[in-house]
């Protein structure tokens, strides 16, 4: 009887056993899934030059709207990788992107002074012409979403196949059906080399609006709502001043504004000035590097204000004195201070208590303007309005659904492990449990013929 009930035990301990490797194999199965989960968004590296005919400093990365959508691409980054790289931890260069995708349409970001008129996002020469890695990413981690990787020449970690090298001036463009770039996670088969003409493609999307059309000039154009909203004088390094200070701008109306006429200027006596285009969409950020605007930031004492075509101050931050390295200077509640934080295209951060906050805090003041009026009057700051930002930003934000959320196991596959460990469970015991309800019936039967 003893060895009987040993013997059965160690039958149960082995069943365990197999049931916890199958739960192991599901958890490890269901986790990769979610890791890797693509966005529903279907936006992808359409073209990569490493280097024209006529110089190495000459690049450029397209990327293509697939979806039938407009999708918001503020916050999201091309993040540049070397050959060698074993890992995506560390990029070499992070270019962060800003406006909206209307369905099919390109957005092309180049090296600084390169192609000027069709991009409108610029970037310092990086890419490798040997070999390289480039990566769209959106959100942040644990829930970052990588929208597409692309690999060339010698990369180590490309998908599956590297694209084949290319000669100078040449292009890895992405093969196209019907109209919609191919994408078949294998960068050597879905990458052809072409090449260099009229490149890169005029099609622009806007900043937050989707057009290219300005608004009807015979409407009059407010600029309520129009704030800047942080500033970066002092990069860390190895980040430097002429390639990645940034001045933000943020919309805080309903309406889209049109920047084309406005100056924006930054230095203590407005000496730096920069004549804006585009528009920015209701609740959207404008993020402008220094590779573009050319304009200087201080690390002893600034502040940086937009006028319009009258000389009218439309907005303007608080002065700041010494900037600390590494911090930029944000706008929170009405009140500036700096923050360790970077939110380029993005809410602002909560500022750092180990940041010294500048004792020149008080609330700029703006002015008020219409196109076409005669008249201005002073009015508070509508910068106020930037404490808006975390629910108004959040809705224009490109949505991912819970079940590609990167970082951990969602509902849904925690609920299918339960079943599917519950099922193995009674599959594996169901002669004993037969046996127990055979049993159970045949003690209720014989106890209900005692009681007659």
């Amino acid at each position: 009887m003893l060895m009987l009930a040993v013997k059965h035990f160690v039958n149960i301990i082995k069943n365990m056993k197999r049931l916890a490797g199958v739960i192991f194999v599901v958890l490890l199965l269901a986790q990769s899934a979610t890791l890797y989960a693509l966005s529903p968004l279907n936006v992808v590296i359409s073209e990569i030059q490493t280097e024209s005919a006529s110089s190495a400093s000459e690049e450029f990365i397209t990327i293509h709207n697939n979806s039938a959508e407009v999708v918001d691409i503020t916050g999201w980054r091309l993040q540049y990788f070397s050959a060698t790289s074993k890992s995506f931890t560390s990029p070499t260069r992070t270019i962060t992107l800003m406006g909206t995708m209307s369905a099919g349409s390109d957005l092309a970001v180049s090296s600084t002074g390169y192609t000027a008129k069709n991009s409108t996002i610029f970037f310092s020469p990086t890419l490798a012409a040997a070999g390289g890695h480039v990566r769209l990413i959106s959100g942040k981690a644990p829930n970052e979403i990588v929208h597409d990787l692309v690999g060339w020449g010698t990369a180590l970690l490309p998908e599956q196949e590297a694209a084949t090298g290319v000669d100078k001036g040449s292009i890895y463009k992405r093969a196209a059906m019907n109209g919609t770039r191919i994408d078949t996670d294998n960068n050597k088969a879905d990458f052809a080399v072409v090449a260099e003409t009229n490149v890169p493609p005029v099609q622009q999307p806007t900043i937050g609006t989707g057009t290219t059309e300005s608004p009807n000039q015979s409407t009059a154009q407010t600029y309520e709502g129009l704030i800047i909203n942080e500033l970066l004088p002092n990069p860390a390094a190895p980040k430097t001043d002429a390639n990645d200070e940034f001045i933000e701008l943020y919309n805080d109306s309903d309406q889209a504004i049109d920047m084309i006429g406005l100056t924006l200027q930054t230095g203590t006596s407005n000496s730096y000035s920069y004549k804006l285009t585009g528009s920015i969409g209701p609740r959207m950020y404008m993020v402008l590097y220094a590779t573009q605007t050319k304009l200087t930031l201080s690390n002893s004492a600034g502040k940086a204000r937009v006028i319009d075509t009258q000389g009218a101050i439309l907005n303007e931050t608080a002065a700041y004195g010494s900037a600390p390295s590494g911090s930029s200077w944000q706008l929170h509640n009405d009140t500036w201070s700096w923050s360790l934080s970077q939110t380029p295209g993005a809410v602002n951060s909560v500022p750092k208590t180990d940041v010294a906050t500048s004792p020149n805090v008080k609330a700029a003041t703006t002015t008020k303007a219409v196109v076409g009026s005669s008249t201005t009057k002073a009015s508070t700051s509508k910068a106020a309005k930037a404490t808006k930002q975390n629910a108004a930003t959040q809705t224009n934000k490109t949505q991912v659904s819970a079940a590609a959320q990167p970082g951990g196991l969602n509902k849904y596959v925690l609920v299918g492990v339960g079943i599917l460990a519950l099922s193995y469970v009674v599959y594996e015991y169901r002669y004993d449990i037969a046996q127990k309800l055979r049993q159970f019936k045949s003690n209720r039967t014989i106890s209900q013929n005692n009681r007659k």
